[in-house]
């Protein structure tokens, strides 16, 4: 029984998720402010076939920001550009880009790509499966500080280390951290949104082959251990972020391998075999 009312909950909060998403998409497009920021604002994400269904929802969150971007671009592998639905493609006529790649590089098409395209442009990731809130873009814009060495997110983990500096296994790290502090130990997690500020990444970040060998399936981790060899600190914005993914989209998510395989592990160990333990001290 109780399992039922569980069932019927989520279900209703997901029903409701959509309708709001529509409502100000379509009814209530509300005046929408400009960011402070001195350089372009490009959000960037990726999808794949098995995501299509729900991705024009993300897409309309995303395009509905009380603060919105300059741009919204979505990457997509050329093999799976004939199979994007209507919905998504009439977004374009609301300002999505939609933009073709040839590397097969899975989630790391959420944000590569881009840093060759934009550059000296702020960066802001998001993922296809969630539903953004309207204020999601402001609160990290305005939580930047020009200048800074500081790459934001709304959601982190903070990375314990051993007695000799060596992080810890994943499992081990403070989780979803509520602490609000510029640390090297700050761990963004891409899936609520990171903002990446122009020049923060170490130029080894597009290192394609070396991505793919050292680390296929964890780009949190790349992204991370390249941001700190270019000396940038992450730090997670006041308050706190509920992610809430469409019903449907956590069957094959990324994270489930990463985590209950201990894949993470095996992916950091090898980045810091190649590039040392100063990427994550």
């Amino acid at each position: 029984m109780t399992r039922s009312i569980k069932r019927w909950k989520s279900r209703f909060a997901e029903r409701f998720r959509r309708v709001k998403v529509y409502y100000f998409f379509y009814l209530k497009r509300q005046r929408q402010a400009s960011h402070h920021l001195s350089k372009p604002v490009i959000v960037s994400l990726t999808s794949y076939p098995e995501r299509y269904n729900v991705l024009h929802l993300t897409l309309m969150s995303l395009l509905t920001q009380d603060v919105p971007a300059d741009t919204l671009v979505l990457w997509v592998h050329k093999k799976d550009f004939d199979l994007l639905p209507d919905a998504v493609v009439r977004l374009q006529r609301k300002g999505l880009v939609i933009e073709v790649t040839d590397e097969d590089i899975k989630s790391y098409t959420k944000l590569i790509p881009s840093l060759r395209k934009y550059k000296d442009c702020f960066l802001v990731t998001a993922d296809d499966d969630v539903c953004y809130s309207r204020e999601w873009l402001k609160v990290l814009l305005e939580g930047y500080v020009e200048s800074s060495n500081e790459v934001l997110c709304h959601r982190a983990h903070l990375i314990r280390l051993d007695e000799n500096g060596h992080p810890l296994p994943y499992a081990d790290w403070e989780f979803d951290t509520t602490l609000s502090v510029t640390d090297p130990r700050v761990f963004p997690t891409g899936v609520a949104g990171v903002l990446y500020p122009p020049d923060c990444f170490d130029p080894e970040v597009l290192n394609v082959s070396a991505l793919v060998q050292l680390a296929p399936d964890a780009d949190d981790i790349w992204f991370y251990s390249m941001f700190r060899r270019n000396r940038f600190l992450g730090r997670k914005v006041d308050g706190s972020f509920a992610v809430k993914t469409w019903s449907g989209t956590q069957k094959n998510a990324l994270w489930r391998k990463n985590v209950t395989k201990k894949q993470n592990d095996r992916q950091l160990r090898n980045i810091i075999e190649v590039y040392g333990k100063s990427s994550f001290d």
